[in-house]
């Protein structure tokens, strides 16, 4: 466009869209569009995008880029029960922690605790249990029964996930002619992951809008499990069981980020008269040919 001949030139910077927010019952429902940005008979309607943007020839700077990802919620505690037979220990359940979450702004939202034992590698959570024997030496038999802490759960920006505090439960118990022990663990319910609390930031002028934050992961359900064996032949039986529980439900994501407003970027230059008279360097000095003889305009 040729703006020498012209004085005033009508313009309008569009607003940025709006990000969707979650909605169960319509998972895929989309934001809401922003307007055209104009400028004379000129308008972004008429135009197309490309995904890497348009890069300032002067700054440097890059505008009209799609928008950036969303950062996902953290991840939910999980846990295995510990494996007696191949293993030294007799207790303990292994599992993996909850993570946490980093916003845009750098902050960091923590997982929820899990309480664990210390200097076990790989760690594993502390729990309560209890065994019975069938005439007071293990050797002749037994039984028990043993649980875990209840797991905690994934972080979403702006929140941070539950910590597991509540014990599972279980029951050991003998029959009083000493023939039938009864072991049974009852586990703890998962916990709801963090909803994500914060929505991103404005994107810069025209840039899409980011992502909406993720919720965090809900954590499993608290292990709970039965065990027995002897050292020789049992002298009696056994009565095993454990139950199952519910796992935690995952967080709600945040709204998705508000798009750039539309932007107008102008190139012009400004004529300059030249003078004549001799040619000079920056410092004003003349410049001279091999003879020595000034150039001159």
């Amino acid at each position: 466009m040729d703006l020498s001949v012209i004085d005033e030139l009508e313009y309008s910077c569009g607003p940025g869209g709006t990000g969707a927010t979650y909605d169960e019952s319509n998972p895929e429902a989309e934001g809401n569009e922003g307007s055209a940005t104009t400028l004379g008979d000129i308008s972004s309607d008429l135009g197309s995008s490309s995904e890497f943007g348009y890069t300032d020839i002067i700054t440097g700077e890059v505008y009209a880029t799609t928008g950036l990802q969303g950062i996902a919620g953290g991840d939910g505690a999980g846990t295995t029960a510990e494996d007696r037979e191949n293993s030294t220990a007799q207790d303990g359940f292994h599992f993996t922690p909850s993570t946490g979450v980093t916003d845009e702004d750098g902050t960091f939202w923590p997982g929820g605790t899990t309480k664990t034992r210390d200097n076990t590698e790989p760690p594993k959570l502390d729990g309560d249990g209890d065994q019975a024997s069938f005439n007071g030496d293990l050797g002749d038999g037994y039984a028990g029964a043993e649980v875990s802490y209840a797991l905690g759960s994934g972080a979403a920006a702006g929140a941070a996930g539950k910590n597991g505090t509540a014990l599972g439960r279980f029951t050991v118990s003998r029959n009083s002619s000493k023939t039938t022990i009864t072991a049974r663990a009852y586990a703890t319910n998962g916990l709801k992951g963090a909803d994500a609390a914060i929505v991103p930031k404005k994107a810069l002028n025209g840039n899409g809008g980011r992502g909406g934050y993720g919720g965090g992961g809900g954590s499993s359900i608290g292990a709970a499990g039965t065990f027995s064996g002897s050292d020789g032949a049992p002298v009696g039986s056994y009565n095993l069981s454990s139950t199952t529980a519910d796992p935690g439900e995952g967080g709600l994501p945040s709204q998705g980020g508000e798009g750039g407003d539309g932007l107008i970027i102008l190139y012009y230059s400004v004529p300059k008269e030249t003078q004549n008279g001799p040619v000079m360097d920056r410092t004003g000095r003349f410049i001279l040919d091999k003879l020595g003889r000034r150039f001159v305009v």
